[in-house]
């Protein structure tokens, strides 16, 4: 039995060295599409890795729906969690 739970365990240790973790953030952002015309846009983007840089930050504007990346102001980022997965 003892062999048994330790197989399992290290069985458990291989599998979480590669899945991959990917955060769940909820964002809300707008633009300035053309003059005078502010563009509003939300949603939710998945990322694998947290946002703790500002070169993060960029690249997470990258990645989200919108034309012109320098133009886009985030209002709000919030982490919603970590999902694990292949």
């Amino acid at each position: 039995m003892k062999k048994l739970q330790e197989t399992k365990q290290w069985l458990i240790r291989l599998i979480d060295r590669f899945v991959i973790n990917r955060f769940v953030y909820h964002y809300c952002a707008h633009y300035q599409a053309n003059v005078g015309v502010i563009a509003y846009i939300d949603g939710i983007v998945l990322i694998v890795k947290p946002i703790k840089t500002h070169d993060d930050y960029r690249e997470l504007k990258k990645a989200l729906d919108c034309p012109d990346p320098d133009k886009l102001t985030i209002d709000s980022l919030s982490l919603i969690g970590r999902k694990r997965g292949l």
